[in-house]
């Protein structure tokens, strides 16, 4: 039987000032970026996410993982910049 992924979204409204934002430990011109969804995704959300986002590198060139009820992308300002000219 397949396992079917329960949907999982950013939360509805998300308040630009409550995003926390930090400077990468590891990397000295990343950021990294937690975005709020609306609840903890299981597994199958989860790995649904990664394949996704392997298939599409073209379109960011960082990391992107859950932490809980939390997307966690990890970007350098270039790249973001980049995606929005």
């Amino acid at each position: 039987m397949k396992e079917l992924a329960k949907k999982v979204k950013l939360q509805d409204f998300v308040d630009a000032d409550n995003i926390a934002i930090s400077k990468d430990h590891y990397f000295s011109n990343a950021y990294v970026i937690d975005l709020p969804l609306q609840a903890v995704p299981d597994h199958a959300w989860q790995d649904i996410l990664d394949r996704e986002w392997k298939s599409t590198r073209t379109l960011w060139d960082r990391k992107l993982f859950v932490i809980g009820d939390k997307l966690r992308l990890v970007t350098t300002l270039e790249d973001i910049e980049a995606k929005f000219e």
